[in-house]
């Protein structure tokens, strides 16, 4: 299943990258091939996100890779908002006379837009409750979340596949229950509450006490903040929401 969601990854880019390439050969070239492939581009795209639960019978990444030889790119060239997908892309492989909606709205330029109004901190909405568990037991939690962070980042095999969602393909690991289990063994329900709202505080600096500590403060939940909501969410939804308000 690893090795298929990795692979999924890249293909659902693949083909929409290249089902815009084709869109956008459609308005330059006659060929009706080019409005088909774009058609099951977009379908492939679809087997591609469902491939982690449902086998096909075709090959997603070969049929990808057919297409991809037949729309003659090293003739017709990619169009130019193709550097705006693959930042550094060399000049030389654009085609600046293709022309196409997407092409237009690369070209448009747009004036820089300034708010009007400040943007609420997330520390408004953080509402601090008592920490009822003793240091130590809150520490240890602390370092077994931190640990699994650290074990997700170590276990990518490919670091240079930019495709790749970390956080999703890596949160379907099973140490992830695991560590779900530990943290529901060593605290006590009753005491979610507190335990979570000064993790929370720890990760996101929100209160002034916080901030104060910022310089000796040795947490590292800062480091992956979504995997530190999801373990909480995992082990007690309730109790992670209720440190929030619904309003101001």
């Amino acid at each position: 299943m690893d090795n298929n969601l990795s692979a999924s990854q890249r293909n659902i880019g693949e083909s929409s990258n290249l089902a815009q390439v084709c869109l956008t050969y459609t308005y330059n070239y006659p060929d009706q091939k080019y409005k088909d492939y774009a058609c099951i581009l977009a379908v492939l795209a679809q087997a591609a996100i469902d491939s982690s639960k449902r086998t096909f019978s075709i090959d997603i990444t070969n049929e990808i890779k057919r297409i991809r030889a037949d729309i003659g790119i090293k003739d017709n060239k990619y169009p130019p908002f193709w550097q705006q997908i693959r930042k550094g892309f060399p000049t030389n492989r654009i085609n600046f006379k293709l022309d196409s909606p997407m092409c237009r709205l690369y070209k448009m330029e747009f004036e820089s837009y300034k708010p009007t109004t400040e943007t609420i901190p997330t520390a408004d909405f953080f509402k601090k409750f008592p920490l009822d568990l003793n240091r130590k037991t809150s520490r240890n939690v602390e370092e077994l979340i931190q640990k699994f962070q650290l074990e997700l980042l170590e276990s990518r095999i490919d670091k240079d596949e930019c495709t790749t969602d970390i956080e999703s393909y890596l949160l379907l690991r099973e140490d992830f229950d695991q560590l779900i289990d530990e943290i529901r063994r060593v605290a006590l329900p009753s005491k979610y509450i507190g335990l979570f709202s000064w993790l929370l505080d720890r990760a996101f600096i929100m209160t002034p006490q916080m901030e104060q500590q910022t310089a000796g403060l040795k947490s590292k939940l800062n480091k992956n903040r979504a995997i530190l909501l999801r373990v909480l969410y995992e082990v007690n939804p309730e109790a992670l929401l209720k440190c929030f308000s619904k309003n101001l």
